[in-house]
């Protein structure tokens, strides 16, 4: 069927598993085509998350690639998790805990958004590296919250509020791991 050809072709762009929601917004998937592709073995549901088994997901991500599509889907994935980590961290004071989790279950996600944004947009990598900053300092996520944070500084000059908060974030961390 062409609808579920297309969902699991773009559920590739997802690292580890992911939710309803995230589906939906980025790969505007229909729950009962994901349903469909949970039926075929394609796509494993735990609890309430999905997730692709990694050799699913490398044929999957040929899919992608050769649906012309990759790179909007991609740029989608990192402006869905961008628009995630910005939320709980404006929120991180009022409900600390819940989106400590909610980072947590996302994080593979928010690797490969950073990952990918570090190559295509780096003021964008700057801004989702220092909305993540305080995660990965109370994650103890040490060393590789340095070291995102300081390869999203290197790529990035401007002397701004988000320079500004990824410097205080990278400070944080390099205080605290000592």
């Amino acid at each position: 069927h062409p609808r579920e050809r297309s969902l699991f072709a773009r559920l590739a762009v997802f690292a580890g598993d992911l939710s309803l929601d995230a589906a939906e917004a980025i790969c505007d998937a229909q729950i009962d085509t994901l349903a469909a592709l949970v039926d075929r073995n394609m796509v494993v549901r735990e609890g309430e998350r999905f997730r692709l088994l990694e050799t699913v997901r490398d044929f999957a991500l040929e899919q992608l690639a050769g649906s012309g599509e990759r790179a909007a889907m991609l740029d989608r994935h990192a402006a869905y998790f961008e628009a995630l980590a910005e939320r709980v961290y404006t929120q991180r004071r009022d409900n600390e805990s819940a989106g400590l989790d909610e980072l947590t279950s996302e994080h593979n996600n928010l690797r490969a958004a950073l990952d990918y944004l570090q190559v295509h947009d780096p003021g964008r990598a700057l801004q989702l590296a220092g909305a993540l900053g305080w995660f990965w300092h109370l994650r103890s996520h040490f060393s590789e919250g340095r070291s995102r944070l300081c390869n999203a500084l290197a790529r990035r000059s401007d002397r701004d509020e988000t320079r500004a908060r990824a410097l205080a974030a990278a400070g944080e961390i390099a205080a605290w791991s000592g």
